[in-house]
């Protein structure tokens, strides 16, 4: 139908449409019409298969964005049916990212994408626990979340987001304690120095470093970006300018605190399934593929996630900076913690990585890379080493 049909331009346009009448019943009918048409475009957007290119285009790409940008205003999300249509158009253009790579990542950058998402994420409402805040809350998360997608191993998209102000929108987001949306922050502050690491290949890397590789159009995309410097010189000053975020005393001290609730969130549920798997051996039970299944999503469900990116980007700084490493380690000190804790953590989080590597050699290099990473945080002099690297 997608291909076939003007089905999904059509449905574009009717969420771009602004509702400016001043006749209430008019009003209501079109804002209505406006949601059901953004729901009908989330449901496309997350089943579409072959026809994936065509939603991720940049037209397409453009009208969703114009669709969105109307919800940057403080007046907006000022009822019910606005914030549901904000939420699911947010919602289809976290399909889009996530399922359409760097060429919708390309897409989003050519419309101003994540400048309108860093608007969408600043919204704050002065009545926070009014049903409009509520609704400004659900924008601010929802364009949170996207931003995560839109940066994944995107080197043009981090430098993208850094150039344009966005880490004092993290932090200041990293600083308040809403919906868990801090520890979607913890893990756009890992992926954006995962995309700007370019000799790590194991972790993030260097989406285009992999697409040189290939002839397909996702490496056309991510060439047509030439207006965002990516070089190696430019790609440190942008993680300079993170590690001095990361250092400040209060965002240091809030990225500990939280890594600690989380981990001691994982550590509950570790003992939790230890004990259910010493029962089952005592019964004479094995553990079943999808019985691991569960208890690795009991652990994600946990905040294993969060947690493990939370120890690579310390240890990711700490690559670039030995004085961010010697602040990490006081830090952790209060909290009596040392960094062999957070070493483990990123190995176990390597083993993920290379679990569905087939290619031996491939599997090596992401081993290594994995370690070196973690390295970083010894107190050898590993950090200096890295960084002269």
């Amino acid at each position: 139908v997608v291909a076939t049909t003007p089905l999904l331009e059509w449905l574009l346009k009717r969420c771009a449409e602004r509702v400016e009448s001043t006749d209430i019943t008019v009003k209501s009918v079109l804002e209505r019409n406006r949601l059901y048409a953004s729901e009908l475009l989330s449901i496309i957007m997350q089943q579409v298969e072959n026809e994936l290119d065509l939603c991720i285009a940049d037209d397409k790409m453009e009208l969703l964005l114009i669709s969105l940008a109307t919800f940057r205003f403080e007046s907006a999300n000022g009822s019910a049916s606005e914030g549901e249509t904000a939420a699911n158009l947010l919602n289809a253009l976290c399909s889009a990212l996530l399922r359409g790579g760097a060429a919708a990542r390309a897409s989003l950058r050519k419309g101003d994408g994540i400048v309108l998402l860093l608007k969408l994420a600043r919204s704050v409402d002065s009545k926070k626990k009014s049903v409009k805040g509520k609704r400004r809350t659900t924008t601010r998360i929802g364009a949170t979340r996207a931003l995560e997608y839109a940066l994944t191993d995107s080197p043009p998209s981090a430098v993208n987001f850094v150039e344009k102000m966005g880490l004092g929108t993290l932090f200041k987001l990293l600083m308040q304690d809403e919906d868990n949306n801090e520890e979607r922050c913890v893990v756009i502050i890992a992926q954006l120095l995962r995309a700007l690491t370019y000799d790590v290949p194991s972790l993030g890397l260097a989406e285009e470093q992999y697409l040189l590789q290939t002839d397909g159009d996702d490496e056309k995309e991510e060439k047509e970006s030439p207006q965002f410097d990516t070089s190696e010189s430019n790609r440190m000053m942008c993680v300079a300018r993170i590690v001095q975020k990361m250092s400040e005393e209060k965002k240091l001290d809030r990225l500990v605190e939280l890594r600690q609730r989380v981990y001691k969130a994982v550590a509950t549920v570790e003992k939790d399934i230890a004990i259910a798997v010493r029962v089952r051996e005592i019964n004479g039970e094995t553990i079943t593929d999808e019985q691991a299944d569960e208890y690795y999503l009991q652990r994600l469900d946990a905040g294993l996630e969060t947690l493990q990116q939370c120890d690579l980007a310390f240890a990711l700084a700490s690559l670039h900076s030995k004085p961010f490493l010697n602040l990490l380690r006081n830090a952790l000190k209060e909290k009596d913690v040392t960094t062999d804790e957070l070493k483990e953590i990123i190995y176990q989080f390597g083993e993920t990585l290379t679990d569905d590597v087939d290619d031996e050699a491939q599997r090596d290099i992401f081993s290594n890379s994995v370690r070196r990473v973690a390295d970083a945080l010894s107190s050898d002099g590993t950090a200096d080493d890295a960084t002269k690297e």
